[in-house]
């Protein structure tokens, strides 16, 4: 009775939840895209990254516009 019921545990049971398993998490995947976002606290501007040493900044002024 046990090798029975382990033998039908291994080959029925456990491929069953295994593709459950698989369908809540496609479940969740499409779940996450239909919810609306909520809005992003807005971000303040990040200041400009100071120049590395050797490395001059790009020559702006010669651009002609």
């Amino acid at each position: 009775m046990e090798e029975t019921a382990a033998t039908l545990q291994h080959s029925i049971l456990q491929p069953a939840r295994d593709g459950l398993a698989l369908l809540n998490g496609l479940k969740s995947l499409i779940a996450s895209f239909r919810e609306p976002r909520e809005p992003r606290e807005p971000q303040e501007p990040r200041p400009a990254p100071a120049p590395r040493a050797g490395h001059k900044p790009p020559d702006d002024d010669l651009f002609i516009g």
